[in-house]
Protein backbone atom coordinates (compact mmCIF):
# COMPACT_ATOMS: atom_id res chain seq x y z
CA UNK A 1 0.00 0.00 0.00
CA UNK A 2 1.65 3.23 -1.16
CA UNK A 3 -0.76 5.66 0.53
CA UNK A 4 0.29 4.91 4.11
CA UNK A 5 1.92 7.29 6.59
CA UNK A 6 5.05 6.18 8.43
CA UNK A 7 4.45 6.68 12.16
CA UNK A 8 7.68 8.13 13.51
CA UNK A 9 8.45 10.71 16.21
CA UNK A 10 7.72 13.66 13.90
CA UNK A 11 4.33 12.35 12.76
CA UNK A 12 3.43 11.40 16.34
CA UNK A 13 4.39 14.89 17.55
CA UNK A 14 2.41 16.67 14.84
CA UNK A 15 -0.69 14.52 15.37
CA UNK A 16 -0.53 14.98 19.12
CA UNK A 17 -0.07 18.74 18.72
CA UNK A 18 -3.16 18.92 16.47
CA UNK A 19 -5.13 16.78 18.90
CA UNK A 20 -4.01 18.97 21.80
CA UNK A 21 -5.24 22.03 19.89
CA UNK A 22 -8.58 20.27 19.26
CA UNK A 23 -8.90 19.54 23.00
CA UNK A 24 -8.19 23.18 23.86
CA UNK A 25 -10.64 24.55 21.28
CA UNK A 26 -13.44 22.20 22.34
CA UNK A 27 -12.79 22.63 26.07
CA UNK A 28 -12.13 18.96 26.82
CA UNK A 29 -10.81 18.15 30.30
CA UNK A 30 -8.25 15.66 28.94
CA UNK A 31 -7.24 13.89 25.75
CA UNK A 32 -9.84 11.21 24.91
CA UNK A 33 -8.37 7.70 25.03
CA UNK A 34 -9.02 7.11 21.34
CA UNK A 35 -6.97 10.21 20.48
CA UNK A 36 -4.13 9.64 22.95
CA UNK A 37 -1.42 8.71 20.48
CA UNK A 38 1.89 7.45 21.86
CA UNK A 39 5.02 9.50 21.40
CA UNK A 40 8.03 7.69 19.97
CA UNK A 41 11.66 8.36 20.85
CA UNK A 42 13.35 10.95 18.65
CA UNK A 43 16.83 10.49 17.25
CA UNK A 44 17.60 14.14 17.82
CA UNK A 45 17.52 16.60 20.70
CA UNK A 46 14.46 18.34 19.21
CA UNK A 47 11.38 18.57 21.42
CA UNK A 48 8.75 16.27 19.97
CA UNK A 49 6.36 16.03 22.91
CA UNK A 50 3.42 18.45 22.80
CA UNK A 51 2.14 17.26 26.20
CA UNK A 52 1.18 19.93 28.67
CA UNK A 53 -0.23 19.84 32.18
CA UNK A 54 -3.82 19.21 31.08
CA UNK A 55 -3.25 17.25 27.87
CA UNK A 56 -0.63 14.52 27.93
CA UNK A 57 0.50 11.77 25.58
CA UNK A 58 2.32 8.62 26.74
CA UNK A 59 5.84 7.73 25.66
CA UNK A 60 6.11 4.46 23.78
CA UNK A 61 8.78 2.26 25.33
CA UNK A 62 9.00 -0.36 22.59
CA UNK A 63 7.90 -0.91 19.01
CA UNK A 64 5.55 -3.89 19.23
CA UNK A 65 1.79 -4.12 18.99
CA UNK A 66 1.33 -0.63 20.45
CA UNK A 67 3.37 0.87 17.61
CA UNK A 68 1.31 -1.02 15.05
CA UNK A 69 -1.94 0.12 16.68
CA UNK A 70 -0.80 3.76 16.63
CA UNK A 71 0.35 3.49 13.01
CA UNK A 72 -2.96 2.03 11.82
CA UNK A 73 -4.98 4.49 13.92
CA UNK A 74 -2.96 7.41 12.51
CA UNK A 75 -3.71 6.28 8.97
CA UNK A 76 -7.42 5.93 9.70
CA UNK A 77 -7.51 9.38 11.29
CA UNK A 78 -5.62 11.04 8.43
CA UNK A 79 -7.87 9.40 5.83
CA UNK A 80 -10.93 10.59 7.77
CA UNK A 81 -9.56 14.14 7.95
CA UNK A 82 -8.96 14.11 4.21
CA UNK A 83 -12.43 12.79 3.47
CA UNK A 84 -14.12 15.24 5.82
CA UNK A 85 -13.84 18.52 3.97
CA UNK A 86 -12.14 20.67 1.39
CA UNK A 87 -8.36 20.88 1.62
CA UNK A 88 -5.30 21.19 -0.62
CA UNK A 89 -4.35 17.53 -0.17
CA UNK A 90 -7.43 16.55 -2.20
CA UNK A 91 -5.68 18.00 -5.26
CA UNK A 92 -3.34 14.97 -5.20
CA UNK A 93 -4.44 11.60 -6.61
CA UNK A 94 -6.42 9.68 -3.97
CA UNK A 95 -3.70 7.03 -3.70
CA UNK A 96 -1.14 9.68 -2.65
CA UNK A 97 -3.15 11.88 -0.26
CA UNK A 98 -2.42 10.22 3.10
CA UNK A 99 1.28 9.86 2.30
CA UNK A 100 1.44 13.51 1.20
CA UNK A 101 -0.29 14.68 4.38
CA UNK A 102 2.12 12.47 6.35
CA UNK A 103 5.06 14.17 4.65
CA UNK A 104 3.67 17.54 5.77
CA UNK A 105 3.35 16.20 9.31
CA UNK A 106 7.04 15.21 9.24
CA UNK A 107 7.85 18.91 8.86
CA UNK A 108 5.28 20.18 11.39
CA UNK A 109 6.41 17.71 14.05
CA UNK A 110 10.14 18.25 13.60
CA UNK A 111 10.26 20.38 16.75
CA UNK A 112 7.44 21.43 19.04
CA UNK A 113 8.15 24.86 20.57
CA UNK A 114 8.72 24.60 24.33
CA UNK A 115 6.59 26.75 26.60
CA UNK A 116 4.19 27.69 23.81
CA UNK A 117 0.53 27.19 24.55
CA UNK A 118 -1.56 25.69 21.76
CA UNK A 119 -3.31 28.96 20.94
CA UNK A 120 0.07 30.72 20.51
CA UNK A 121 1.19 28.44 17.69
CA UNK A 122 1.75 30.31 14.42
CA UNK A 123 -0.95 29.90 11.80
CA UNK A 124 -0.78 30.02 8.00
CA UNK A 125 0.02 33.32 6.31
Amino acid sequence: MDDFVIYDSRVAAALAMLIREFCVETGLCSVPDRLRFSMTAARSEANRDPSCEKYSFPMMQYYGTRYLDNNIKANWLLRSWLDYGDNKFLEFPRGEQVLTLGNALFMVGYEIPKGVTPTQLPGPG
